[in-house]
């Protein structure tokens, strides 16, 4: 029996085969499984944040498909996003501390640096034959400071055209907060709903982000 769920953990195909044609559907459910993977509506993207990873995410941390980015010498680059900067938050407890696809950020913060255990993490990358993943990118105390280290690095920009995506993980994609430079490209695309309410980043008195996606 193949299973293909989509990415809200749905089982969205459940196929019967035979000994003698397993390889020809599991090649068809394979195809089918990729166009259920979690994605980002967007083609171009100055800043993403991201609220966490970990291997209970993905396998690389951050699931290249949806940031569009690969570090590795030996894998290719995914057909993902164009995105500029990748800024992420933090690990999840689950990973124990495996900080495997860290090297894919620009920036992180300190709280998700003061998680990482580099053995766990060292030999998660030797094994995957992809030391880049676990290179260490600048960090900063806070996550303004972060952020608004990010935004320095990005092509000239305005409040009203940067484009900033804003999710919890690369898993969950179903809740996303964009920048106002984001809703032109946004507009009219199929399964994608603007909620008419106008949100801020909210930082707290250390200067650290409340996210609503958390």
């Amino acid at each position: 029996m193949g299973l293909v769920e989509n990415q809200i953990h749905q089982t969205v195909i459940v196929k019967a085969m035979t000994a003698d044609t397993v390889l020809q559907t599991e090649t068809e459910l394979l195809q089918k499984a990729k166009a259920c993977f979690p994605q980002l509506p967007l083609d171009a993207i100055d800043l993403l944040i991201v609220d966490e990873l970990g291997k209970d995410i993905s396998g690389a941390g951050m699931d290249p498909n949806v940031t569009g980015r690969v570090v590795s010498a030996v894998c290719s680059q995914p057909e993902g996003p164009n995105v500029s900067r990748i800024l992420v938050r933090d690990l999840t407890d689950a990973s124990e501390g495996n900080a495997i696809g860290i090297g894919s950020a620009d920036v992180i913060t300190q709280r998700l640096l003061d998680k990482v255990d580099f053995e766990a993490t060292a030999i998660n990358c030797l094994t995957s034959c992809s030391p880049e993943d676990g290179r260490i990118p600048l960090s900063y105390a806070t996550d303004r400071q972060a952020i608004a280290a990010a935004l320095m690095t990005i092509r000239p920009h305005t409040m009203e055209n940067v484009k900033i995506v804003q999710i919890k993980n690369t898993l969950d994609l179903s809740d996303i907060l964009v920048s106002k430079g984001c809703f032109k490209d946004l507009a009219g695309k199929p399964g994608v709903l603007i909620d008419a309410e106008d949100l801020r980043l909210e930082f707290d008195a250390v200067g650290n982000l409340a996210s609503i996606l958390s």
